[in-house]
């Protein structure tokens, strides 16, 4: 269980109870005025894209079951569990589920392309970060000189006078090298 419990979680609510539902974090991360049959039945299929309709249904069901089991009674929460167990035994909200399962195969898809997407992204941006040290470190090189304090013939006191293989350094070559890493 998260280490602060929301305050709307009865004392009943334990960590058994927790593993008993199958998607403790609607409860737990989402406020309660945010809850609704639609919002669980989504996340649901976030975290489980090939969950069959009925098991879904199943798991709404059960879930809200259990956790109006263990909501302090009178708060928001209570009143919006209480109006979902009484809404979705409306035509209106079978209807709305059973659209909404229709295009979960869209929502699964899409959940998985979304995540190998972020994952792509961020192997690039990686990349991306790498090559722009790189770059910068070959500039420094190749223009700049050492960082500051840092000379290369153990002068740090910068006067001039350094002798090295960097004042001899082709910078053509150098800025042909730093062009290319670049591009």
């Amino acid at each position: 269980m998260p280490n602060g419990k929301p305050p709307y979680l009865a004392n009943t609510y334990t960590s058994a109870i927790r593993e008993s539902l199958v998607l403790p974090e609607f409860f737990e991360s989402e406020a309660p005025c945010e809850w609704n049959a639609i919002a669980y039945l989504t996340q649901l299929v976030q975290k489980n894209p090939t969950i069959p309709s009925r098991s879904g249904n199943k798991a709404l069901y059960d879930d809200l079951e259990l956790i109006r089991n263990h909501v302090v009674p009178g708060t928001v929460a209570d009143s919006i569990l209480r109006q979902i167990e009484i809404s979705m035994k409306t035509k209106k909200a079978k209807d709305l589920i059973s659209d909404f399962w229709k295009s979960s195969r869209f929502i699964a898809s899409s959940t998985v392309q979304y995540a190998a997407q972020k994952h792509r992204l961020r192997g690039h941006m990686a990349e991306e970060v790498v090559d722009e040290v790189e770059s910068r470190r070959l500039k420094r090189q190749c223009t700049g000189g050492p960082s500051r304090g840092h000379h290369l013939d153990g002068d740090d006191e910068g006067d001039g006078t350094e002798k090295s293989n960097y004042e001899r350094m082709d910078l053509s070559y150098c800025s042909r090298k730093v062009h290319r890493h670049m591009v």
